[in-house]
């Protein structure tokens, strides 16, 4: 359920591997809904390593996306740059050296390094950084239309403009999908559903602290004269990214995680721009980079996050309902991490188990424990 990146890349993995009926349900159309207005980065700084293994692993693969699926990622390797104040940076020199152990790269740079990399920036409040030079975003549409134009060849099929209305439990287990075209027996259900994945759950009586959060992009097109290309820059000072687009445009993303005020009902999201958003996002465009003063603004826009109590994604075959497997609750940092999640979701829903990684942290009865075992741990400023 979800056509978002998460659910065409878990159906493609099933499709090829032959899975057999492959049925992949849509409320509105492939990558209509969250997955087409991301991001996109390609991140691998994570403070934990699982994270960013994951995310290494799915970078390698999006470099060989057009020979796996036929159609090019898209990915703009403009670099992305980690910066920090003083109270992060010895956690940022040591995520630095954690990714050179695993193979990622990564640069540490003082803030003499930081001028040299980019002039313009304004640095007096930051003590340091991550250079990350071989990486930078993806085109998520053409992602995710790959996924699905290639499971299609492999045998899937895609229901859109198909919703949901209930889940058919035998003997306590998934037995079909109730629609509104009509029942799809199906005795393996994966809950991809991003924002809605809650509502999913409780079909099957299974209750996930999934949320949905509306959260914020902010444009603006540099001044002709702005000089030095932009990496994306992961401002941990001020909680928030900046990301350079084509046509000379620079988006600014949120400023830390959604407070509750931006929980909302994923039905009834404004998906327009707030002016005082805006206006913060100017703010800190600025106070970064000087010479923004002379950006014009060039709107913006609202979507979605599916979010966690903990920031740490929801992943694994239901505890308490046979046939029901749920991959969601990914915080803002689900595309980047996409293509290993889907090869993780279809071993287990095939196998029963998880090949090269660990998912035990990532179960819900780590919210009923009342510890998650995440918790205070740093991972960054999500995009």
């Amino acid at each position: 359920m979800g056509a978002g990146v998460m659910g065409a890349s878990i159906a493609f993995q099933l499709a090829q591997r032959r899975a057999g009926r492959v049925v992949v349900i849509e409320r509105q159309s492939v990558a209509a809904g969250p997955t087409g207005r991301s991001s996109a980065a390609l991140r691998r700084h994570y403070s934990l390593e699982l994270y960013a293994r994951m995310a290494t692993r799915s970078l390698e693969i999006y470099r060989r996306f057009a020979e796996l699926t036929g159609v090019p990622a898209g990915i703009k390797e403009c670099g992305i740059l980690h910066v920090v104040g003083p109270e992060d940076l010895a956690a940022l020199k040591t995520t630095v050296e954690m990714l050179r152990q695993i193979g990622a790269d990564a640069e540490a740079l003082d803030p003499e390094g930081l001028r040299k990399l980019l002039p313009g920036m304004h640095v007096e409040d930051l003590a340091g950084g991550a250079y990350d030079a071989t990486t930078g975003y993806a085109d998520p549409v053409a992602v995710t239309n790959g996924y699905a134009r290639r499971a299609r060849e492999l045998g899937a099929a895609i229901h859109q403009a198909t919703t949901v209305t209930g889940l058919t439990l035998r003997g306590g287990r998934v037995a079909a999908v109730q629609t509104d075209r009509g029942v799809i027996d199906a005795p393996a259900v994966v809950n991809a559903a991003g924002p809605w994945a809650a509502r999913v759950g409780r079909m099957a009586g299974v209750e996930l602290p999934i949320t949905a959060a509306r959260t914020q992009l902010a444009a603006f097109r540099a001044p002709a004269d702005f000089g030095h290309p932009l990496p994306i820059v992961g401002d941990g000072a001020q909680l928030c990214y900046f990301q350079p687009e084509v046509g000379g445009l620079v988006l600014v993303g949120p400023r830390g995680r959604p407070g509750p005020s931006a929980l909302v009902d994923p039905d009834r999201c404004d998906e327009r721009l707030d002016p005082e958003r805006a206006e913060v996002a100017a703010e800190a465009l600025c106070r970064r980079f000087p010479a923004m003063e002379r950006a014009h603004p060039a709107g913006g826009y609202a979507s979605l996050y599916d979010v966690t109590p903990d920031s740490h994604f929801v992943l694994e075959a239901s505890p308490g309902v046979p046939g029901l497997f749920t991959a969601a609750g990914f915080n803002g940092h689900g595309f980047k991490h996409a293509p290993v999640i889907g090869a993780i979701m279809a071993d287990l829903v095939l196998d029963g188990r998880t090949g090269d990684f660990d998912i035990a942290p990532f179960s819900s009865r780590r919210f009923a424990r009342g510890s998650p075992p995440w918790r205070g741990l740093y991972t960054g400023v999500p995009f």
